[in-house]
């Protein structure tokens, strides 16, 4: 929880120059940025998380959350995911997780007895939609901008498109689990019953806790090395460890796939070694090709799974 919060300090410190430009283009303050190549307006880009965060919180208050709840739940959900899409584009990983849910970040510092019995059942639900962040689309959205770079694609166009495949892919995706899932039944599919949520929120019920400062001071702890460790990192260029690392070890896909990591990272080392750069760039081709072929193969038995009604895992754990 440290990491993130080091990582998002970083992230806002390092943009903070075009932050500010983007703030005075947004509210006309005689900035001449140009954002005619941007996916949206820098007014809708500013004005647009905070209606949409506000209308989140309002519908969440209709159900029984806590307002000003729901808005710290959002911005410490937006902390995960801008930092998750970081460590995804930057550090070229197919996806990450947390092992933590937003709400944590509240409940460690200020304690559950602070809030009733009504909002931990709600947020019983955000393990399901704040927490397994495999599907979520800003990595992939932000690969997609800087793909249409070197082509020259309008942004603004392309924003418009990945807005209507956002569309489709919801309705087809919601019509499709529920009619499975009804047909079917979900114990019937290989998915596993999951009594934590619930467990968890007997905890907080029966067992209200007060803020935790020892655990705030790991928060703290955990901030402290991140931010030793970027500062060595953008430093100087002899210090090989990568911030990254310390964010992602505890996710699950590093965990189950660190072996392949591992593997790509020696055979770089080994062929750089050997060969120089040159060498490493006649060798990548092939690796390449290995992801296609692996990714392409996963996809047919996708396919076959159709026709066959069994389904394969592609995928580790």
């Amino acid at each position: 929880m440290g990491g993130y919060i080091a990582l998002i300090i970083f992230v806002f410190w390092l943009a903070r120059r075009h932050i500010w430009d983007v703030m005075k283009k947004a509210l006309d303050l005689q900035n001449k940025i140009d954002d005619s190549n941007e996916p949206l307006t820098y007014r809708w880009a500013l004005i647009g998380p905070i209606l949409a965060t506000c209308l989140i919180a309002l519908m969440s208050s209709m159900i029984g959350l806590s307002f000003w709840l729901a808005i710290g739940v959002m911005v410490c959900f937006y902390i995960m995911t801008i930092v998750l899409t970081w460590m995804v584009t930057d550090g070229g990983f197919l996806f990450l997780l947390a092992i933590f849910r937003p709400s944590d970040y509240l409940m460690v510092a200020f304690g559950s007895s602070n809030f009733n019995g009504r909002n931990h059942t709600i947020l019983t639900f955000e393990k399901t939609m704040m927490f397994d962040l495999r599907e979520f689309i800003m990595p992939y959205v932000m690969n997609g901008f800087k793909a249409s770079d070197p082509v020259r694609l309008h942004r603004r166009k392309l924003m418009g498109v990945m807005f209507l495949s956002m569309v489709v892919g919801l309705i087809v995706a919601y019509y499709a689990g529920l009619m499975t899932w009804y047909k079917k039944g979900g114990n019937n599919m290989g998915y596993w019953p999951d009594p934590e949520p619930w467990n968890r929120l007997v905890s907080y019920i029966n067992s209200p806790t007060r803020p935790d400062w020892l655990e705030l001071s790991f928060v703290g702890i955990g901030t402290t090395l991140m931010g030793l460790l970027i500062f060595m990192r953008y430093r100087f260029l002899w210090w090989r460890v990568h911030p990254l690392g310390y964010a992602m070890t505890t996710s699950w896909a590093p965990f189950t796939m660190w072996s392949s990591f591992f593997i790509g990272w020696f055979s770089k080392i080994v062929i750089l070694r050997i060969g120089g750069i040159k060498l490493f760039r006649r060798f990548q081709p092939f690796f390449l090709g290995m992801v296609f072929g692996e990714t392409m193969i996963g996809g047919v038995w996708i396919i076959i799974g159709l026709f066959t009604k069994i389904s394969y895992r592609l995928m580790p754990g």
